[in-house]
């Protein structure tokens, strides 16, 4: 097994990576239950030998911190009876520089590799071409952004990696026939489909024509309704179609007959059936009615869709603005915050930014679009809240956790702070000295988790003593309520009351955990051997 080629072909950014843990259940859409995580440590070779012998699953960002990938992926998340064979019919036949692999919930993961770096939104724009081909439009594509917000630690979402257990793993390659590969035929088969940056530019769809419009039909319109009447319209897909090609209509001949520009496309050979005059005209009178949209996020045209191509269309969608958020990811620290990808459409392409939010601006959707004019620029369109709720529930599904370390949080601040305070005030064994804001060593007794008394040597201070010392050192992140929790879960003290020179007084204790100084061993010169 070829470990360094495999590193070559998937490399990424280099300093975090992905996992995932299942939790045994399977969601309402068929997916398996878990949590995915991402950790902030380099990758090392280690973890890709672990990936391909079955000992931990890796998952690798696509995009490193210059804004360039050497690969890029189509996730196709379908979970039961996917034909990977009839997908790779429909690649093979349109010549697309692409390699399938099986992905861990059965359905397929498409892959773009390059010779050499490129940016990530050339990337993206040829994926969003490829899915809308291969009627895949809403399927996610990696990497998720056109940059990272490297200043602020941003990661980026990652993929799951194929050939977790090598040769024995479910999550397999295909060649153009369709057959299976091991993990050295797949690494053979990405060189014969590895496409240079100048080519993969250049590389164009093969247009399809018709007998009526060979070039012209919907040119300036919707892609998702262009290449449908292109194949022919389906029986089950008339109406649908119809209906948005009197969108279509009345938004480019709004002063003319556009009804007229309705029943002549019924009549073109654009159906394998054409629609009754009855229904067409139906369709008519609803658009007379009232100025609809596009509906583009139902089928036949959700998979169609390429949305950058559409956006610069005469007659496309023009500057209609939903919120595109993706790629939700989660800081787990104290007051959590969250990273997510915010689609924005110009005339020069899609731009993916970066927008962070803390929980009550990802929860509220106003204070979402505030969040947006002042760190984008941009004021998306209002959802329905019923919409956004289920937009933010679809989010948190798949949303990546970034796990902090202790100490960046602010209990993990604190117990350092306490454990300074601790050591630098120097602890004396006189009770008395609590008075003048030293720490004092003193065997007390306390109620244990039986509620049973027992005796532990301890270390006791004044409360006022600490929060004084952190304030000293400007940490003013918890009050003493949040001081005393802290100090019960981590060091597992508590408060106590105790006698001072007669006055009863409530201090803070933590178990003796604390070494005492040692005293100096003076050797005996007179024994020392001499040189």
């Amino acid at each position: 097994m070829n470990v360094e080629k495999f590193i070559e072909i998937f490399s990424g950014l280099e300093r975090a990576y992905g996992s995932y843990e299942p939790d045994g259940n399977v969601r309402s859409d068929g997916k398996k239950g878990g949590k995915a995580f991402i950790n902030k440590r380099e990758v090392t070779k280690e973890l890709w030998v672990n990936h391909l012998q079955g000992k931990q699953s890796l998952g690798i960002i696509p995009i490193t911190d210059n804004s360039t990938c050497r690969w890029g992926c189509i996730d196709i998340d379908v979970y039961e009876g996917f034909d990977h064979s009839v997908l790779i019919k429909q690649i093979e036949k349109n010549k697309l520089p692409v390699v399938v692999c099986r992905s861990k919930s059965g359905g397929a993961h498409i892959f773009i590799f390059t010779t050499e770096p490129i940016s990530a939104k050339l990337m993206r724009l040829k994926l969003h071409e490829f899915r809308a081909l291969l009627n895949y439009g809403d399927a996610e594509v990696f990497p998720k952004q056109t940059e990272l917000d490297t200043e602020r630690g941003d990661t980026g979402n990652f993929l799951n990696l194929p050939y977790f257990d090598g040769d024995r793993s479910v999550r397999y390659g295909f060649n153009g026939k369709a057959e299976s590969l091991s993990v050295d035929e797949f690494i053979d088969f990405v060189q014969t489909k590895i496409i240079s940056e100048k080519d993969l530019k250049s590389f164009k769809l093969k247009k399809r024509k018709t007998k009526e419009e060979p070039e012209g039909l919907l040119a300036d319109g919707p892609p998702c309704l262009q290449g449908l009447a292109q194949d022919k319209i389906q029986k089950g897909m008339r109406n649908e179609c119809m209906f948005q090609y009197s969108v279509y209509a009345k938004k480019k001949w709004a002063n003319e007959n556009w009804q007229s520009k309705v029943h002549s496309f019924n009549t073109l050979e654009n159906f394998t059936e054409i629609l009754d005059y009855r229904e067409t005209d139906t369709v008519i009178k609803e658009q007379e009615k009232k100025d609809y949209g596009y509906k583009c996020k139902t089928e036949p045209f959700k998979g169609r869709c390429n949305r950058t191509e559409c956006r610069s269309r005469k007659w496309g969608i023009g500057d209609f603005f939903e919120p595109q958020i993706s790629g939700l990811q989660k800081y787990e620290t104290d007051d959590p915050q969250w990273y997510l990808n915010f689609t924005i459409y110009t005339d020069e392409g899609e731009e993916v930014r970066r927008i962070k939010c803390n929980t009550e601006e990802l929860f509220d959707q106003r204070k979402f679009r505030k969040k947006c004019m002042d760190v984008l620029t941009v004021l998306p369109d209002a959802m329905g809240g019923d919409d956004w709720t289920k937009k933010l529930q679809t989010l948190m599904a798949d949303a990546d956790v970034i796990k902090m370390e202790e100490e960046i949080s602010k209990g993990g601040q604190f117990d350092q702070h306490l454990k300074s305070f601790l050591t630098d005030q120097g602890i004396s064994d006189d009770v008395r000295d609590l008075l003048v804001g030293n720490p004092v060593r003193k065997r007390i007794n306390i109620k244990n988790d039986e509620d049973q008394t027992e005796e532990i040597d301890a270390i006791l201070f004044n409360p006022k003593d600490v929060v004084d010392y952190c304030t000293k050192k400007k940490f003013t992140s918890l009050d003493q309520t949040r001081m005393i929790l802290r100090i019960k879960e981590s060091f597992k003290g508590d408060s106590h009351k105790l006698s001072v020179d007669n006055n009863k007084k409530y201090v803070w204790f933590v178990p003796d955990n604390f070494q005492k100084p040692k005293d100096i061993e003076i050797p005996d010169m007179k024994k020392a051997e001499p040189f």
